[in-house]
């Protein structure tokens, strides 16, 4: 089933792409002949196409935060790329935080529960709506006005991009890493359970910016109904939050519980949780049996690739770092530390960072 949903979600990403390419590919052969480098066409074309999608990716993150606004929720924070800009102390202020397979986002805090009663569509749909509604814009006004040359290409990209990323983001689908916005709002219809954890986590990633531990936040935000449906990907991902208030408070006992259950076919994780919770277990097992871990887990070509991706996260610098130092590798060791000091100093989630110093301390001797 994963593999299909796979295999949906590339096929759509491939679709969407194919439109931007082919926009891109008409757009020179039809004017090729009034210049005389095909080469320098294709790359200013594509250029305007970048532009495009960035303008697009901003936007669909405005998209959020507009609609979040209207639907009664609290900014929290607001990134692109790694820069996000977040409320610190009644400032906003830049920081630096970065996410595999997502290229941008808008956290905000809903408003109260209410058994269930609260907005949660448009805040989920809001980037879908803006990219639409920019790109029949700019089909209207390219139609209108009929822009040529670069300038006309522009208008062309603006729309066909729009509807690319309208359609990756609103097709429900799930890819390798992530959940979309589509397949988000989908499952939030379907699961009050859903509902409700999908509320719990924007409340705790709220406090978290604010500086507050896991520890510290109410427990009830943690707990789901014994009948929870944890197939659900809106769901499941509660236990992951539990999981790293067990190993914010040293309960590992605990936390290995939770990870064999959300490792287990009785949970659905996205990639990014999954293979976070993972790394937690062999943090675990690096603690309890030294050199004797099981390390074989970052030697899986997906893993490898994930460390990778996610070089600047906390978590799995504190985890590459405690196998460096059983492994021996000093020098691998204090460059992990070095990078971990550099990151720590514009990390969003104070607590956070406090509580991976802690657990890489405890290979520090």
């Amino acid at each position: 089933m994963k593999k299909l949903k796979n295999l949906f979600a590339n096929i759509i990403m491939a679709l969407s792409g194919a439109m931007v390419g082919i926009a891109t590919a008409l757009f020179v052969l039809r004017n090729v002949e009034e210049d005389g480098s095909i080469l320098m066409m294709f790359i200013f074309a594509l250029a305007i196409a970048f532009v495009s999608l960035y303008i697009h990716l901003i936007l669909h993150e405005a998209g959020h935060l507009i609609f979040g606004l209207l639907s009664g929720y609290d900014f929290v924070s607001f990134r692109i790329g790694s820069l996000i800009l977040v409320k610190e102390e009644g400032r906003y202020k830049f920081k630096r935080y970065s996410l595999a397979g997502t290229g941008g986002q808008c956290l905000m805090s809903p408003p109260d529960y209410n058994d269930g009663n609260y907005p949660y569509v448009l805040y989920n749909l809001g980037g879908i709506i803006v990219n639409m509604i920019l790109a029949m814009l700019f089909g209207i006004l390219y139609l209108v006005f009929r822009p040529t040359g670069y300038f006309g290409f522009f208008f062309i990209s603006m729309m066909v991009v729009g509807v690319a990323v309208a359609m990756s983001n609103g097709i429900p689908m799930q890819t390798n890493m992530v959940t979309n916005d589509g397949h988000n709002a989908l499952n939030l219809s379907k699961d009050k359970d859903a509902l409700k954890t999908f509320w719990a986590t924007l409340k705790i990633n709220a406090k978290q910016m604010e500086g507050v531990h896991l520890s510290d936040i109410d427990s009830e935000w943690f707990t789901l109904s014994e009948n929870a449906n944890l197939k659900n990907t809106m769901v499941s991902p509660l236990l992951g939050v539990r999981e790293n208030l067990l190993m914010e408070q040293g309960d590992f006992d605990g936390a290995k519980v939770l990870i064999d259950k959300l490792l287990s076919d009785e949970c659905c994780l996205n990639g990014i949780t999954e293979s976070l919770i993972r790394l937690d277990g062999l943090y675990i097992d690096l603690v309890e049996r030294g050199a004797d871990a099981d390390m074989t887990v970052l030697d899986a070509k997906p893993m490898k690739g994930f460390v990778k991706a996610m070089k600047n996260y906390p978590s799995v610098l504190r985890t590459t770092y405690a196998a460096a130092k059983v492994r021996g590798d000093n020098a691998e060791a204090e460059r992990i530390k070095s990078q971990f000091s550099k990151i720590a100093a514009s990390y969003p989630y104070k607590a956070e960072i406090e509580t991976e110093q802690l657990l890489m301390a405890r290979f520090d001797a």
